[in-house]
This record gives structure tokens, sequence and C-alpha cells, in this order.
């Protein structure tokens, strides 16, 4: 099975999620130097999450010179249209039928949002 990556929302351009909860960053080109007069690609790389209270897995997003430590299980939720420890992350588009995902521990399968 190959994995599928998608665009968090908000975020477009700058990472990606997988439907694994692996999260990356896309190549973009970045200033750098003094007074940001140099540019350079910044390459894809997946960004390595750690852990908050033993269970929840958290990933730092930058932008702006500015961090956002968010729940790798609710940027899969955004991304993918599905439920984060059973809240619904609704996403602007109608979902398909079929299976959702919620991150808790381990990767399960909820039908049609029922825990």
């Amino acid at each position: 099975m190959t994995e599928c990556w998608r665009d968090i929302p908000e975020w477009e351009g700058l990472y990606q999620v997988s439907d694994r909860g692996r999260v990356r960053s896309v190549q973009r080109e970045v200033a750098c130097g003094r007074r940001h007069a140099v540019t350079r690609i910044q390459p894809v790389s997946i960004i390595s999450p750690y852990k908050v209270r033993a269970k929840t897995l958290k990933v730092a997003l930058w932008r702006d010179g500015k961090a956002l430590q968010i729940q790798v299980g609710t940027l899969v939720a955004r991304a993918f249209g599905g439920l984060a420890r059973g809240r619904a992350a609704r996403s602007p588009l109608p979902l398909p039928p079929g299976p959702r995902f919620i991150w808790s521990h381990e990767w399960e399968e909820v039908r049609h949002g029922k825990n």
C-alpha cells in the first residue's frame, strides 16, 4: 500500500501529512543570509515527532519565524477529513463514503464517526 500525502490546511505549500501519520516539509525556496538577500532550495524532509504525556505525538510547524506545536492526529484529521480524539474535524469538502481515521497511540479505523 502506498502512502498518500496531502497538504495541511492553512499550511499549503509548506507542509504535508500522510495517511500513516508522517509529516514532511515541502521543497520550496527560502530566504537566508544577511537581510534575506540570498535564497536557497529547502529540500523535502520528514519532521520527527516528539512525545507529550507518553501517548500524544506532536510536531512543530514553522512559518514566519514562529512555531506552532500541534498533534499529529489533528493534522491527519484536518487533511483527510476524519476525527481527532472524538472531536469532529470538518473538511470544507464533502467526505467520500468509507472509513475515517483517529489517532490513539496506534491507528484505528472508525466507521463514519462511531467510536
